[in-house]
């Protein structure tokens, strides 16, 4: 015959457990590899400074870069063609987790354009529903003259899965599971 204090140490352990599930499984689904490699493919170069500081150049660097859900940026960029009218598109997007539609930060495009190079800022703000501490992958692409660039960093949001609702009902759903999972294991007439 198991005690109360049994039962109530299994239900925490399993909770406790439970609950670590969901940012893990998130995190894993969206390119949650602490190792990325430099990704930057193309004449292109683009580099930004989040206005927390933090310097990204995917030509350079690798590793997962942290962002608070909404800020900015200062950014450059180039390509390496020759500045006559052409024409060129590209933008640069956010990809969120499944269920919730990409962001994008920037696109860009003209029809008979001469520019080669530009720089400005950018301003971004991720819906709360995308929980902190989830790492994301931001990707750009640039089509110019027949020559295309292609990018891609990892970006660890600010904060942690209980700072937002839907990290919270995360949570305490993959609780009630367990609980329920627990109590349907347990026989009956104890």
């Amino acid at each position: 015959m198991r005690t109360p204090l049994t039962l109530l140490a299994a239900t925490a352990l399993v909770v406790a457990l439970a609950s670590l599930a969901p940012s893990t499984a998130l995190a894993q689904s969206v390119g949650g590899d602490q190792s990325v490699a430099a990704n930057l493919d193309g004449p292109c170069t683009a580099m930004a400074t989040l206005d927390n500081g933090e310097v990204i150049d995917p030509s350079a660097s690798g590793g997962v870069y942290t962002a608070p859900h909404s800020g900015s940026a200062s950014y450059t960029g180039s390509i390496d063609v020759p500045a006559e009218p052409r024409e060129f598109s590209g933008s640069v997007w956010i990809e969120t987790p499944p269920g919730i539609p990409s962001i994008t930060i920037k696109s860009w495009g003209d029809d008979d354009g001469e520019k080669v190079s530009d720089a400005g800022s950018v301003t971004w703000d991720i819906p709360s529903v995308v929980p902190g501490g989830l790492t994301v992958t931001v990707s750009g692409q640039h089509n110019d003259a027949g020559v295309s660039c292609s990018g891609s960093i990892q970006v660890k949001l600010d904060g942690g899965i209980t700072d937002s609702v839907a990290g919270l009902a995360s949570i305490a759903l993959t609780a009630l599971t367990g609980i329920g999972l627990l109590g349907a294991a347990i026989p009956k007439g104890l």
